[in-house]
């Protein structure tokens, strides 16, 4: 609606579970995603991270997940409500996490140090939710992990390099 988003930036362990306690605060019953699932899982302790998923179960969250790295079957097993699209590493090279929950976008990345924001902004928010449903509906033709072709075709999806830095 034209409103300036309002946005906080995080740092270390403490800004993810402050991050993690704003997404656990949100009354928002669907969470769109996009992470880079087997670097995430190590940066809080096993049980913790056990305990938010547990409440966002609780909470009866339903989650799409786009993911490159590997998720435990068992993880897939208890986690009824979510629902998993595994995309090629190679490809689509995520170092951390993008979600879209309510009207909120939170980020953060795995690379160097642990940062993370939250966004607030309804226009922002159902932006990214439609990006990544359009990713998930994409998603379903791809073969999942498999390598990089060594000469991609000129239509084949290429990882996104991110542009120097002018000096």
């Amino acid at each position: 609606s034209g409103e300036q988003p309002r946005v906080r930036f995080f740092e270390g362990a403490e800004g993810l579970r402050a991050i993690r306690e704003e997404i656990l605060a949100t009354d928002a019953k669907e969470m769109w995603v996009a992470a880079q699932v087997k670097v995430g899982t190590n940066e809080l302790s096993t049980p913790e991270h056990e305990e938010y998923d547990r409440r966002l179960v609780a909470k009866g969250v339903a989650i799409h997940i786009l993911y490159s790295g590997e998720v435990s079957p068992t993880e897939i097993k208890d986690h009824p409500n979510w629902q998993f699209r595994k995309v090629p590493e190679a490809q689509f090279i995520f170092s951390g996490e993008l979600s879209a929950f309510g009207s909120k976008i939170f980020a953060f990345t795995y690379a160097g140090k642990l940062i993370g924001a939250i966004m607030e902004s309804a226009d922002i928010a159902n932006t990214l939710r439609s990006v990544l449903r359009l990713a998930w509906e994409g998603a379903r033709t791809l073969p999942s992990g498999s390598p990089r072709p060594a000469t991609p075709s000129p239509s084949a999806p290429r990882p996104f390099t991110p542009p120097q830095a002018q000096v």
